[in-house]
């Protein structure tokens, strides 16, 4: 089956998405926030394509550009480690890749400070990791399921990265970041459930309003009815009254016709 691959234009796009959203990117949102985002996304990223794909296809992308490049910075990690000869095989990254690390700053996650490790660094800095002409990848590495143009048509950046030291005070610092993050999400959640009770407390009275009049008017439409049956009943009654004046008429003339016609 072959792979939908993206263009390199619509993986600088995404990834320019991600930085005017960073807390997005590093997850801080709730479902119903990430589909409506990922939907305006797929959007802006399709228009640059093709291919085009639905928001669930673009979040999987993004999902695989950030594991591998974490895989990668921890590869190089481990082959920088590592003691003895040997071919060269720290792997270089991609001006994409570079932009994701510094957005999600996944230095101070794969590279904590070199003294809990015992390794003998000084300065603030630790040493650059030169760029391998010919990266070799890992045995072990996992295939993803969309293949990135990036990587198939951008050439490795020749430039060295340095690696911040990841301290105790960057460490407090990335946990307050964190903390005041979940802070301002919960304050929007409480202030988005005081509205929504204010919204059931003007329901509930316009239903009770509603109520009143439907009750209203239903004591009227009885009133008119029972007036109404009134009427009939007094005109029934009038009716059968004059039709008993009639007959009382038509025999007290049929008995003085009985009179005249015996007198004769």
């Amino acid at each position: 089956m072959s792979k939908v691959v993206s263009t390199k234009q619509q993986l600088e796009k995404l990834v320019a998405l991600m930085e005017e959203n960073p807390q997005f990117a590093r997850g801080i949102c709730t479902k119903v926030q990430a589909a409506t985002k990922w939907e305006g996304f797929a959007l802006e990223l399709n228009c640059l394509g093709p291919p085009t794909r639905p928001a669930a296809k673009w979040m999987k992308v993004w999902a695989d550009m950030k594991s591998k490049t974490k895989k990668k910075l921890s590869q190089n990690k481990a082959e920088y480690r590592a003691t003895g000869g040997g071919t060269n095989r720290l792997q270089g990254f991609s001006n994409t890749e570079e932009s994701i690390i510094g957005l999600l700053e996944f230095d101070a996650c794969i590279n904590p400070p070199g003294a809990e490790f015992g390794l003998d660094i000084s300065g603030d800095v630790e040493p650059q990791l030169p760029a391998s002409p010919n990266p070799t990848p890992h045995p072990q590495a996992e295939e993803s399921e969309v293949e990135f143009h990036s990587e198939a048509h951008e050439p490795p950046a020749r430039k060295t990265r340095p690696i911040k030291k990841c301290n105790k005070a960057e460490r407090l610092r990335l946990l307050d970041s964190q903390t005041n993050a979940q802070k301002q999400y919960y304050k929007e959640m409480v202030s988005t459930l005081g509205v929504i009770r204010k919204c059931a407390e003007e329901k509930v009275e316009y239903l009770k309003k509603q109520y009143e009049l439907d009750k209203n008017a239903t004591e009227v439409m009885l009133q008119l009815k029972r007036e109404k049956l009134r009427v009939y009943k007094e005109e029934v009654l009038k009716s059968q009254q004059d039709r008993k004046s009639k007959l009382q008429l038509k025999l007290a003339i049929l008995e003085l016709k009985k009179k005249s016609l015996n007198n004769s």
